[in-house]
């Protein structure tokens, strides 16, 4: 089968290799479509957790095509997304369900080979249904979970003003959640016009260039602000922007050594409440009944679907504003 393949830190090869063997408890998923991540970059650099060699991927979606002599063979041929996230079901973190926090946690495109493959072997406990929906909706099922995991924290209410710092595919599938949720006023924030232009016609109410909502008329006008950038200078201004007791969602992935200056007294006096959101933790299914309802448009996400031999390409082209969501694909590219 080929795959791509980080050897090492910096360094892609597209590889062929043995199609993975199944133990008694997993089954072989042949992939259909599989999401490149900010965090696959990152992987690349070094600056994420990863077993090299290792085969990144973990927006990913296919068909059962083997099972484990554990599991039901009634699964061969089901399309099916795959939780990248293996927990251990044993330390502390499990014992209180919080799988994503795992003390033993493996995951599928760092620690484990993932979807940027024709095959990926998997535990069968991580596969979902993917039944009713395309390959290039169903790879989004993990990306919109994790928005999920971090949505879910809030208390949400029709009335809320609501902020987005950043509208690429994160940002985007933000939006569309709140908007589901039924939260009607969500601004967006971000550098560039063309974004902003698919954020309004996704329903955002208000956007905004960056140097526009640092204008003192914003000041302490939103009840959330969520950032989806991972920008620090971004985060430190999110204090000014929220109410009395509004909420700070920081999803975005800073840099681990970035450091951000809040007052303390400021929060305290002010009552607000900053929460931070990892990864998911059992969203998966939510994330596929947004999708099959129609929740998610997937056109205005998926912006190219690529072959193997492209994505050192598009790997370099991540967050240019001519690209949200790059899928690889195995054979034939799902119609948009």
């Amino acid at each position: 089968m080929k795959a791509l393949q980080f050897p090492s830190v910096n360094h892609t090869e597209i590889v062929n290799l043995e199609k993975p063997s199944i133990s008694g408890r997993e089954v072989l998923v042949k992939v259909g479509a599989s999401g490149i991540c900010h965090t696959d970059l990152e992987i690349l650099r070094g600056n994420y957790g990863a077993n090299f060699p290792v085969i990144p991927g973990h927006e990913f979606a296919g068909t059962v095509d083997q099972v484990g002599k554990e599991v039901d063979p009634s699964l061969i041929g089901q399309p099916v997304v795959v939780d990248p996230n293996v927990p251990c079901h044993q330390c502390a973190a499990c014992a209180v369900g919080l799988f994503n926090k795992c003390l033993n946690l493996k995951t599928y495109g760092s620690t484990l080979d993932g979807g940027f493959s024709e095959y990926v072997a998997v535990d069968a406990g991580t596969v979902h249904s993917a039944e009713g929906l395309s390959m290039r909706a169903a790879a989004l099922a993990e990306p919109l979970a994790c928005v999920l995991h971090g949505l879910n924290r809030l208390t949400l209410s029709p009335q809320q003003r609501t902020i987005i710092f950043g509208t690429g595919p994160i940002g985007m599938l933000m939006l569309q959640v709140l908007k589901a949720k039924g939260v009607t006023h969500v601004a967006c924030v971000d550098r560039h016009e063309s974004r902003l232009e698919t954020a309004r016609r996704l329903g955002a109410q208000a956007s905004f260039q960056p140097d526009e909502i640092a204008q003192e008329t914003h000041r302490r006008e939103f009840n959330i602000a969520i950032d989806a950038t991972g920008i620090p200078a971004v985060i430190q201004t999110l204090p000014d922007l929220v109410k009395d007791r509004g909420t700070i969602l920081l999803f975005g992935v800073c840099a681990p050594d970035a450091r951000v200056a809040f007052s303390p007294f400021e929060i305290y006096d002010r009552e607000l409440a900053i929460l931070g959101s990892c990864s998911l933790c059992g969203e998966i299914d939510e994330a596929l009944e947004l999708l099959r309802k129609g929740a998610i448009s997937v056109d205005e996400i998926v912006s190219h679907q690529v072959s193997l031999e492209q994505m050192p390409e598009y790997l370099s082209r991540v967050g240019n504003p001519d690209t949200l969501k790059v899928q690889l694909v195995f054979g034939k590219h799902d119609s948009p």
